[in-house]
């Protein structure tokens, strides 16, 4: 691939960066929502100091990764720098939300990891067909890592419900479940996104077809200076052409000739026509 086939084009660049934009606001304002959530249960003494601290950080990572990312963002021109760091961003995406998880008693926050399919839902849309199995292998690898090293007392445990206490046997077969069913997320979400694909590019050759088509039909407009005689028909440029001539090149319609039954009673009756 030469250094120009790798370089986006300025107007389709445009357009990601928009898309990019617009992911960072639903990105913020969803996070707000949950660390509004996470006030309020904090308030009614649902959840402890020490968690909505781990959210506040989280939720704060969540946003503020925003205006740096789309900033260098807007700066990069090739094809792969520009796919791999839109990958990267998303990967941050899925830290914040493991980190969200894990201030709030990591496998038992079992109940947010719908929020790791929406994200790969989103990209089964947007993204590239294999983003969305690279985003769920990664978001596998962060919840799963969060609940080996909490199950096994590596990493400080901020459970929530004191009194729950699962095996470990019970923790890893659930959270297997889990990984599980965000692989089968990504599939339906790429395949149907495949799909919608393949029937918009046919919807756009279509309709390019249909566009050619309709510039190349030529339609007569106007009066026609027609031979009061021969029937001969003047064109732009002054010439007398055959009305069958010029219908074929304004038209661009083959011509057929024939005989009327009247022209041939007039001209062929010896033949009894």
């Amino acid at each position: 691939m030469s250094v120009t086939d790798n370089v986006l084009p300025d107007a389709f660049r445009a357009k990601l960066f928009k898309t990019h934009v617009q992911g960072a606001i639903v990105r913020s304002v969803g996070s707000l929502t949950m660390w509004l959530f996470a006030l309020l249960a904090f308030c009614v003494d649902d959840i402890q100091a020490s968690h909505l601290i781990g959210i506040s950080c989280s939720i704060l990572f969540l946003v503020l990764i925003g205006p740096p990312t789309l900033h260098i963002l807007k700066r990069i021109a090739r094809k792969t720098t520009y796919a791999n760091f839109s990958l990267f961003i998303n990967m941050l995406e899925v830290v914040g939300y493991t980190a969200v998880i894990y201030s709030l008693g990591g496998y038992e926050a079992i109940y947010l990891t719908p929020v790791y399919a929406a994200l790969i839902t989103y990209l089964g849309a947007m993204a590239p067909r294999k983003v969305p199995f690279i985003i769920a292998g990664f978001s596998a690898f962060c919840f799963g890592s969060i609940v080996v090293l909490d199950g096994l007392g590596i990493m400080p445990s901020l459970k929530v419900d004191t009194h729950l206490n699962p095996s470990l046997t019970a923790q890893f077969i659930r959270s297997a479940v889990v990984i599980g069913l965000l692989f089968i997320v990504a599939y339906i979400s790429s395949f149907t996104a495949g799909k919608l694909k393949q029937v918009r590019n046919r919807l756009r050759r279509q309709n390019n077809e249909l566009t050619k088509a309709l510039k190349e039909i030529k339609t007569l407009r106007g009066i026609l200076p027609i031979c009061s005689f021969c029937k001969k028909i003047r064109d732009d440029e002054g010439y007398w052409e055959q009305v069958d001539v010029y219908i074929q090149k304004h038209l661009q319609a083959d011509i057929s000739h024939g005989v009327c039954p009247k022209c041939a009673k007039e001209h062929y009756s010896d033949l009894g026509l």
